[in-house]
């Protein structure tokens, strides 16, 4: 069987009406008949449907500030969590974790977005 994707009339309790995207089915090898496939079908007058549509923001929607300041933030403790796990003494433990913090808060508070240039 092969179709072809058409318009066609069809009888209806409302008179005849015109269908777009109605497939047409025939058999190459000569069968007896086509047949009208009506099931993917819609009315020719009705207006198309498009879903999945919604409106823009009406101001401006800033997403990487917060996903900048989440994965600085489990960095940060993922690097604190690395300096307390080795065996280095506790001055240089506690020397590399606050110079780590100020390095989180300085570079949290320079940069805001890509192509921002900083504040």
């Amino acid at each position: 069987m092969t179709y072809q994707i058409g318009e066609h009339y069809r009888q209806t309790a409302g008179g005849m009406v015109l269908y777009k995207d109605v497939r047409l089915y025939t058999c190459p090898a000569g069968c007896a008949g086509t047949y009208y496939d009506f099931r993917k079908a819609r009315p020719a007058d009705r207006p198309e449907r498009v879903f999945g549509v919604f409106k823009a923001p009406e101001r401006d929607v800033n997403v990487v500030g917060p996903l900048l300041l989440i994965g600085l933030g489990a960095a940060l403790a993922l690097m604190i969590a690395g300096f307390l796990a080795t065996t280095l003494p506790v001055p240089v433990k506690s020397a590399a974790i606050t110079l780590l913090v100020i390095f989180g808060v300085w570079l949290a508070n320079s940069s805001s977005g890509p192509g921002s240039g900083g504040k």
